[in-house]
């Protein structure tokens, strides 16, 4: 229902931005527990989608990464650049190459997104978001859903925008999907544990990533209702480890048996593994505090 409804608005945004020079919306993606399949909160899931951007015609995209030093970088800028289409424009008329006609741009400035949601030559998330939420409402009010459904959107300030991994997460959780058993219980697992650690400061990423090293060692066919139990205290036992050594490996970076439907940048499997609690190192007051909560989870 959700998908659909996205769909479904996206379907009028395209339509009202056609010939614009604005970005052009691609089909949602569906990210998170909610389309992994695993929501620990059933009903009252919270469901996200991703909406990608790309370039409207006669300008391109660049990612710039925010640090040289540190790689892979946490966040990117995203550069706008003018390309030439004088060759297309041979084919349309009253039309205007942008890169070879400045002064004919700058006297138009919404003509470009230059103009309306890039603070300098870079991508502005917040003029952006704003931008994203004024198309919404102005196109929900045709919609019949909006009787029953109501939407908002929270921004995220700068022209910095984070890194994500959610699109790749999706696809390793739909991979195990179409290999394993029909009895597997691998999303029960982790859908149990989900709802067990609320309350306490070991994140669900924590735990997704987990699951992400379990399943990619543990075969899919002995996690079934029989072995559930076993599966229940790999997980502990992994999540433990993890605790003692002060270090949990993200997921994708420095992983060589990650699936082939699952295609990131080389870098990403050359990359030095990135330890999701370095923060555990060099505080011992927050893994003293973490070792204790464990101790409570197991008796639970």
């Amino acid at each position: 229902v959700v998908e659909q409804l996205v769909g479904n608005l996206l379907d009028v945004l395209q339509e009202r931005l056609a010939n614009s020079f604005f970005p052009l919306l691609q089909p949602a993606i569906g990210v998170g527990s909610a389309f992994e399949g695993w929501s620990p909160h059933g009903h009252d899931a919270v469901y996200r989608l991703l909406v990608p951007l790309k370039p409207p015609h006669g300008h391109t995209f660049h990612l710039k990464l925010s640090s040289a030093v540190e790689i892979p970088a946490k966040n990117c800028y995203v550069c706008v650049e003018l390309e030439c289409t004088c060759m297309k424009e041979q084919l349309v008329e009253n039309t205007l190459c942008f890169l070879h006609h400045p002064k004919e741009l700058r006297r138009v400035p919404a003509a470009s997104i230059l103009g309306t949601l890039c603070t300098g030559f870079y991508l502005d998330v917040l003029k952006t978001a704003q931008w994203f939420q004024n198309l919404v409402r102005s196109a929900w009010g045709e919609m019949p859903q909006s009787h029953h459904y109501s939407m908002k959107a929270i921004f995220t300030p700068s022209t910095m925008w984070a890194e994500s991994y959610a699109v790749a997460e999706v696809k390793f959780f739909r991979h195990m999907a179409r290999h394993a058993p029909p009895e597997a219980l691998h999303l029960k697992c982790l859908q149990l544990f989900a709802a067990v650690l609320e309350g306490t400061s070991f994140s669900t990423y924590t735990l997704k990533t987990v699951m992400m090293h379990l399943l990619n060692s543990v075969p899919l066919e002995r996690w079934s209702r029989r072995e559930f139990l076993v599966r229940l205290q790999d997980i502990l036992s992994y999540l433990h480890g993890c605790l003692e050594e002060k270090r949990l490996d993200h997921f994708f970076f420095g992983n060589e048996n990650m699936p082939e439907d699952i295609i990131l940048p080389p870098a990403f499997q050359t990359a030095e593994p990135i330890n999701l609690f370095k923060r555990l190192v060099h505080d011992p007051v927050a893994h003293a505090k973490a070792m204790h909560e464990f101790d409570e989870l197991q008796d639970r």
